[in-house]
């Protein structure tokens, strides 16, 4: 019956399983014990697909297979406190507008897909050893570990809040378009990949984030195409690589929109140690301590306005330690 907690004793669980719009709890004994967890094992696919709501619940389990682990269709039920180890296919996913709450869940997929079109709540899970581990997510995603990833986020357009995305070989995010605020993304990238270690093509808002130790092959290592507004981010220490052909925007590359207030240091390319190419407004930034092999070690080819930043002890080997090229009236307070 409705409201009714089903608790499952340890054991391994090798049949399908359909929720079939009950508003239950299907529970292991104590979810908050992992040897529990770790006991109490379905192995095969759980199913919501009658319109379920966030009264039915599925807790304390782990989620094995080599296919998929939970599907939501066109429903919004309550996930948590599960580990979730699929091999060669997707922890979770969603169809027809599925809006789960996904909730302090571990999810590893043996570098196949994590969770992938749910747009409820994603809060407070970790995610490892995934090819992708969030994909077409468009709800709000605070408060994750998402580490050792071929991809972090992608196409991802709703709030990304407060999570830790480390250690993804590709990018720690890509193309995705909402606010993306006080994160910490460090670590992102590898020499041979060839642009936006931290961010690929992000179009939303990127405020207060701390964007540090990322790498890429050729551009951008920090930011890489990044189109919105790029405010009171920490921008620190991301490199292009890439030591047989020219490399360029070490912090940021070709990020056209504006770009208020952060700091910028301590990154490297070949050309624009710390911004390249980037047309639009710079303004109230410090810009310090990056570095160019050629030419525009602070900022290179920027062309918008430049106004009230302090831009100091930026390196270039050729031209321009402090800006070249910047063809755009600029009033940096230091140079």
């Amino acid at each position: 019956m409705d409201g009714d907690v089903i608790k499952v004793r340890p054991g391994d669980y090798n049949e399908p399983f359909y929720f079939n719009n009950r508003a239950v709890t299907v529970t292991s004994i104590d979810p908050n014990d992992p040897n529990v967890v770790d006991m109490t094992v379905i192995d095969a696919q759980v199913t919501f697909d009658f319109l379920e709501d966030s009264n039915s619940v599925l807790t304390g389990f782990t989620i094995t297979g080599t296919n998929t682990g939970i599907k939501c269709l066109g429903s919004s039920p309550t996930i948590t406190k599960n580990n979730i180890r699929i091999y060669g296919g997707y922890a979770i996913t969603g169809l027809y507008g599925a809006s789960p709450t996904i909730t302090y869940n571990t999810i590893i997929t043996d570098r196949r897909y994590g969770i992938v079109d749910c747009h409820g709540i994603i809060s407070h899970n970790h995610f490892y050893n995934n090819n992708t581990a969030l994909m077409n997510c468009d709800g709000y995603i605070s408060n994750n570990t998402i580490q050792n990833n071929a991809d972090g986020l992608v196409t991802c357009d709703g709030t990304i809040v407060s999570n830790v995305i480390r250690d993804c070989n590709t990018s720690g995010l890509r193309l995705c378009n909402g606010n993306i605020t006080n994160n910490l993304i460090e670590h992102n990238g590898a020499p041979s990949s060839p642009a936006g270690g931290a961010l690929y093509q992000c179009n939303g808002n990127i405020s207060s984030n701390t964007i540090i130790h990322n790498v890429a092959e050729r551009s951008g290592a920090g930011l890489f195409e990044c189109n919105g507004t790029i405010e009171d981010n920490i921008i620190s220490d991301n490199r292009c690589t890439d030591i047989d052909d020219s490399t360029h925007g070490g912090g940021l590359y070709k990020c056209g929109g504006s770009i208020m207030n952060n700091s910028i240091t301590q990154n490297s390319a070949d050309y624009g140690g710390g911004l390249y190419m980037c047309d639009g407004d710079v303004v109230g930034n410090t810009i310090a301590d990056n570095n160019a092999v050629s030419d525009g070690g602070g900022l290179y080819q920027c062309d918008g306005n430049i106004t009230s930043n302090i831009i100091i002890n930026n390196i270039a080997e050729r031209h321009g330690g402090g800006l070249y090229d910047c063809d755009a009236p600029y009033k940096p307070v230091i140079a």
